[in-house]
């Protein structure tokens, strides 16, 4: 799958999504909470079931990481800052030089 990354469009949040990942769908919420600026999403799966949500978006650390095997074993996602420049995720930097890639395993 290489380094590809989540299809957000950071002007348009809150968005909502359907993606296929490693062969599986997921619909993706994702929500901006402007008091503490951070990202949160929430994940169900085709049939609309709730997967998990409210999954805080941290800089460098894996995306449902409690609840690894939601994804599958093929692969994660991970936020990355492909500028080195953040320490954290901001409104200013989700999708600017913060994405959300997918990572095979």
């Amino acid at each position: 799958m290489g380094l590809e990354y989540l299809p957000i469009e950071n002007d348009l949040i809150p968005q909502q999504f359907a993606v296929s990942l490693w062969g599986t769908k997921f619909v993706f919420l994702i929500r901006y909470n402007s008091i503490g600026d951070f990202f949160t999403i929430d994940l169900s799966d085709a049939n609309g079931n709730t997967l998990v949500t409210g999954e805080k978006v941290m800089l460098n650390r894996p995306l449902f990481n409690e609840k690894a095997d939601l994804l599958g074993s093929a692969g994660y996602l991970m936020p990355i800052d492909v500028s080195g420049s953040s320490d954290r995720i901001t409104y200013d930097s989700f999708y600017n030089s913060v994405f959300i890639f997918l990572i095979d395993r």
